[in-house]
């Protein structure tokens, strides 16, 4: 069992005022309906994802979000793009921490093409998802450690405030993890939907999640 003291304690060191993280995953991508992995795979946003960007942005209108922040992959930055327009805010600077999971040879691949090409790797991610990396890839807990000290940082540069992130399915499940004080067994456990919403509120105690996967 792993120690979750060290890891998975939601408290933020450096808080001192309940802060609020809208957490968001961007919307469809070109060719996600073949439900091709992607990874760090530069797709762009589709129409609806595009439609969905500025309902997000509508939705969010008047909620006193003072930052917005985003992968550098351009479905990401595309929708913080068109959110911040609603906000009337400039986007922050994008950041690679919160780019998706690096799945390396299995990107760009569909579940049936990676079962063709990859069998031998698919079997073993399938009996060790936490510790086995395919060729190229990062592990959930390299994931973990790009994504959470990132946040960390953005948390307490904008303690008291409400700030919101575009990010990735891979990137809001580790956010979310960590959140609810979960192990990475855990990683699974809950959708994150294409244009979903999710509002976690951080205190100098730990965090409390007001909504997951909201749409």
């Amino acid at each position: 069992m792993r120690d979750t003291t060290e890891v998975f304690n939601p408290r933020v060191e450096g808080l001192s005022r309940s802060t609020r993280l809208y957490l968001i995953r961007h919307g469809p991508v070109k060719g996600h309906e073949e439900k091709r992995i992607y990874g760090h795979d530069d797709v762009e946003l589709t129409e609806e994802g595009i439609t969905q960007s500025h309902r997000l942005g509508q939705r969010l209108k008047g909620e006193k979000i003072t930052a917005l922040y985003s992968s550098d992959l351009r479905r990401s930055l595309e929708g913080a793009r068109i959110i911040a327009h609603y906000l009337d805010i400039t986007p922050a600077p994008p950041l690679q921490e919160f780019r998706e999971k690096k799945f390396g040879v299995f990107e760009g691949l569909n579940l049936k093409e990676i079962k063709e090409r990859f069998a031998v790797e698919m079997d073993e991610l399938m009996n060790n998802w936490i510790g086995y990396c395919p060729p190229g890839a990062e592990s959930l807990r390299e994931l973990e450690q790009r994504v959470m000290p990132a946040l960390h940082d953005i948390l307490e540069k904008h303690d008291g405030e409400r700030i919101a992130l575009v990010g990735h399915g891979g990137v809001n499940r580790m956010i979310l993890l960590h959140a609810l004080g979960l192990e990475l067994e855990s990683f699974f456990c809950f959708e994150q939907d294409y244009g979903c919403l999710n509002i976690l509120d951080y205190y100098p105690q730990g965090a409390v999640v007001r909504l997951v996967n909201g749409l």
